[in-house]
């Protein structure tokens, strides 16, 4: 009979005595005696009248547990990576119902981050996304431990590693390189790298997961409609002599080329509907991106381009009361490039020159567009000197081509030029629209403008009574906007684009300085808008982030296959797993001198031959016993690339 220390795995016990004279009885119980310091350690309690005797079989009572076949086991084994494709699956849908196209409110709460309430900041937002990420990741390293550990298993029966292989395996999810010596081995080392490389995704996948969420900053969130009152344009007598009246002429010159620097590029859209938009003394309160619903005023103009000799009118370049409303310069036309003067077929007379009635207003204009300077020094591409207006723009594209307008100019017997204007026959229409939904953007400290978009259909349009007077204000208007650079970011567009686009923009700072003035008033109603941040998520992304999750599912698949070519079971208790295997023959093997005691491998450990089940069954050796699968620790020896013994 061996010793009980041996049984029980401690040291041995320092007599001579065989076990029997060491255990003694006490209250019905039997304890093991330590001469040495004459401690009684427990053995096993039995009945007052019966005396079992102790039996060296009873220390080993190995057997095979049926924990790894039938339906609840395999739910058992299986359901970490159920719950792992849930999570993955469930992440994505509450990304694209719960968040994406959504508005969250921007920054952070000014209290507490864990004072969930609608809407959420995009803060907490950003922060719930990636504690989802997180609980993902655990589950992701939940389903990968098994599959590591089964994997090591599988390949220590059949296959065999080394000690390096098994660490880095373990621990830094390296795979392994095929030993191609042995076709048979190398198999199974490609299935074992197949394997790691399907778990490797898993860990890098959540920057794709976060990338894939934007924020769109123009998202607001409206409140409940008020009420404002704003002029609208009717013939009143009131409204007759306050537009004649040359105090306000001026006032509005310097207030419609002032509020045409807001936001000026909606007037300059290629898409084909109109450009609505009107000006206003704002309510407090009122916000940028708030919606209105407003009257406007409608106005699109169409350009035909005519040759300057074929009309006469085009000697009134130069001549500003044919082109000024209000008349603040002295010095004729505007000479900026991209300049617009819009001429009148009589001089603009103050006093009588006012619409009776309102109407849908449909009238014909002369233009002169400012394209290009020309003097004396410049010369042509083949080195002539220049005479006259060349046909091109250093600006716009698209150029007609028609005979352009030269006025001339001249500084001294020696130098001369003369400024360019292609001429054109600009018919206009305006009038009143109703718009919906018009979006607010605030201009300075007071006022605000309505910005809306109409379809071409004039038809839809109503009478207006201003209409007549603000079309006589453009060129002066179109001269301030130039001068001060509000349309410059467009005068490298094509020539027709550019005119409509400067003429829509000083029409509406005209109309609504004139509009101002009228007596008449009626209610309007606009939402004030809260500023809010949009959730956007690219769709894309998130199913390569879930296709990257998947991948642990198409190892775990791979794994349990391997298993039906194995006498290993699926291992679901890491723990367990570590205490059935057997490192004695490894640990104190003449090749790995102190490795019992060593805290990590060291350089010469890495030279050490593989490591292998040992597969034959001994009878003598209670570890042996269990190596066919019994249920015992499975034993670890050295092997040869061959997978023989090394003693």
């Amino acid at each position: 009979m061996r010793t009980m220390s041996q049984q029980i795995g401690y040291a041995p016990v320092p007599t001579a005595y065989s076990i029997d004279s060491h255990i003694r009885s006490n209250n019905n119980s039997f304890y093991y005696q330590d001469s040495a310091n004459s401690t009684n350690i427990p053995l096993r309690s039995v009945s007052q009248s019966t005396d079992i005797p102790l039996n060296d079989n009873d220390s080993h009572n190995c057997g095979s547990r049926p924990d790894s076949s039938g339906p609840w086991n395999f739910i058992k084994s299986s359901y970490l990576f159920v719950a792992h494709l849930i999570a993955c699956v469930l992440f994505v849908v509450l990304m694209m119902v719960l968040i994406h196209g959504r508005n969250f409110r921007p920054g952070t709460p000014p209290g507490s981050i864990f004072a969930l309430k609608a809407p959420l900041y995009q803060t907490q937002v950003n922060g719930l996304v990636s504690l989802g990420l997180v609980l993902v990741r655990l589950l992701s390293t939940c389903c990968t431990v098994p599959i590591l550990w089964t994997m090591i298993v599988i390949l220590l029966e059949k296959q065999g590693m080394s000690l390096q292989e098994i660490s880095r395996v373990n621990d830094f999810q390296i795979p392994l390189v095929p030993r191609w010596k042995t076709p048979g081995r190398s198999l199974w080392y490609t299935w074992a790298t197949l394997v790691i490389i399907l778990i490797w995704p898993s860990n890098f996948a959540a920057p794709l997961a976060n990338s894939s969420l934007a924020w769109n900053p123009e998202a607001r969130d409206l409140g409940s409609p008020s009420e404002i009152s704003l002029t609208i344009s009717r013939n009143t007598s009131n409204d007759y002599w306050a537009l004649r009246a040359p105090e306000w002429q001026m006032n509005s010159f310097l207030e419609s080329v002032v509020r045409s620097g807001a936001s000026p590029e909606y007037a300059f859209q290629t898409e084909d509907k109109v450009p609505l938009r009107r000006y206003f003394t704002r309510e407090e309160g009122m916000t940028n991106n708030s919606t209105m619903n407003i009257t406007l005023p409608y106005f699109e103009v169409q350009v035909r381009w005519i040759d300057a000799s074929s009309d006469n009118r085009t000697d009134n370049l130069r001549n500003t009361t044919f082109s000024d409303y209000v008349g603040p310069t002295l010095n004729g036309v505007n000479r900026i490039d991209g300049s617009i003067v819009v001429l009148m077929d009589e001089p603009w007379n103050r006093v009588e020159d006012y619409p009776e009635t309102a109407s849908r207003f449909i009238e014909e204009r002369l233009i002169a567009v400012k394209y290009n300077t020309w003097s004396s020094t410049d010369v042509h591409p083949d080195g002539t000197p220049l005479t006259e207006c060349p046909r091109t723009s250093n600006y716009f594209t698209n150029m007609p081509g028609n005979e352009p307008r030269h006025q001339a100019y001249s500084v001294d017997d020696k130098s001369w030029g003369g400024d360019c204007y292609q001429m054109g026959i600009a018919t206009f229409r305006a009038g009143l629209y109703f718009g919906e939904d018009c979006d607010i953007t605030l201009v300075g400290s007071t006022d605000a403008a309505a910005t809306c978009k109409a379809a071409r259909n004039f038809d839809a349009v109503k009478e207006d009574w201003v209409a007549p007077v603000a079309t006589k204000m453009l060129s002066e208007i179109g001269k301030g906007v130039v001068a001060l650079g509000n349309a410059k970011p467009w005068i490298n567009s094509p020539i027709e684009h550019y005119v409509s686009g400067l003429l829509t923009l000083s029409y509406h700072a005209a109309w609504s300085s004139a509009a101002g003035l009228m007596v008449i008033r009626e209610n309007s109603t606009y939402n004030v808008a809260t500023p809010m941040v949009k959730a956007e998520v690219d769709k894309g992304k998130l199913i390569g982030w879930l296709n990257m999750h998947f991948a642990i599912t198409i190892a775990a698949v791979l794994v349990c296959t391997a298993l039906q070519f194995s006498t290993s079971k699926f291992i679901r208790d890491t723990t367990l797993a570590a205490l059935q295997l057997d490192f004695s023959k490894v640990m104190h093997h003449r090749l790995a001198p102190g490795l019992c005691d060593a805290t990590t491998l060291s350089r010469q450990d890495h030279k050490l031959p593989m490591v292998k089940f040992q597969m034959e069954t001994s009878e003598s050796s209670l570890e042996g016993m269990g190596n066919k699968g019994s249920g015992c620790r499975r034993r670890v020896v050295f092997v040869d690339e061959n997978g023989r013994r090394i003693d």
